[in-house]
């Protein structure tokens, strides 16, 4: 039986062993998503080439599912409900 997907769609990668870096890129990056490559790279010790290919790999195994912005709770232009 096959399934269908979605045109440019990934297959996602469910047996991925994350290292300790992984996890440390991981943690960076839910901190701040924007994070420049080269400043990621530094803080976890590894060349600029080598983070972005740590980044893409989780990105294609389906660990990074995406960057995200989202507002504050009550930052400018919210309101707290009376």
């Amino acid at each position: 039986m096959t399934t269908s997907r979605p045109a440019g769609a990934k297959k996602v990668r469910r047996d991925i062993v994350l290292d300790e870096t992984d996890h440390e890129i991981l943690r960076i990056l839910t901190a701040d998503a924007r994070t420049p490559n080269n400043v990621l790279a530094a803080h976890v010790g590894l060349a600029a080439s080598t983070c972005l290919m740590r980044v893409r790999r989780l990105q294609d195994a389906g660990v990074i599912t995406g960057f995200h912005a989202g507002p504050a709770p009550r930052g400018p232009g919210r309101h707290e409900s009376p």
